[in-house]
């Protein structure tokens, strides 16, 4: 499993990806306010108040596809 994502680290073209860095960071963002958002709808359907939902989706946003590998092994 590590020599997975070693392999896909060491293909990220740094050429390529530092004169992105604005547009990336822009996209970073989206990407987890968006998460963040739909996970605490999820929560906030399931009765649980605003304000845990918005904290447990902010820590759950920056869970990716990494969390079913680790939930497959646990």
């Amino acid at each position: 499993m590590a020599l997975f994502f070693m392999s896909i680290g060491m293909m990220i073209n740094l050429y390529f990806v530092m004169p992105q860095r604005p547009q990336l960071l822009i996209l970073l963002i989206m990407v987890l306010t968006t998460n963040t958002f739909i996970n605490a709808i999820s929560l906030r359907m399931l009765d649980v108040n605003w304000r845990d939902s918005l904290y447990s989706g902010a820590l759950l946003a920056q869970i990716g596809e990494f969390g079913f590998v680790l939930a497959s092994i646990g």
